[in-house]
């Protein structure tokens, strides 16, 4: 089941409208000295943007597709990738043979 293209747009849009909706220019709309049940008229615009979002994008989050589990994967499907390979034992991953500059012996010739 693939997410339905008008609900995966309206998720690229909601943090874009956040932003324009509180960008300076939308604020100064809003910016006055009137007192709502003696809160300024740009805090509850604020919050109530805030506040939009928020219930926007959990709406929005209950559309998108989640994950099948690993049971219900088709048999065509790449299997997970296996952890890596421990070393061999007796050696360390950065274990390196200790050779200086004058001890590696040079070809004759």
């Amino acid at each position: 089941m693939a997410v339905n293209p008008k609900v995966r747009d309206l998720s690229i849009l909601l943090p874009l409208a956040g932003v324009l909706l509180l960008m300076s220019p939308v604020l100064e709309a809003f910016n006055s000295l009137k007192l709502v049940i003696g809160i300024p008229v740009i805090v509850l615009y604020i919050f109530g943007v805030w506040l939009g979002l928020i219930i926007l994008g959990a709406w929005l989050s209950r559309f998108q597709r989640e994950a099948p589990p690993p049971e219900t994967l088709p048999p065509d499907a790449v299997p997970p990738a296996s952890p890596p390979s421990s070393p061999p034992s007796g050696a360390l991953a950065g274990d390196r043979p200790n050779h200086s500059p004058g001890s590696i012996s040079k070809g004759q010739g």
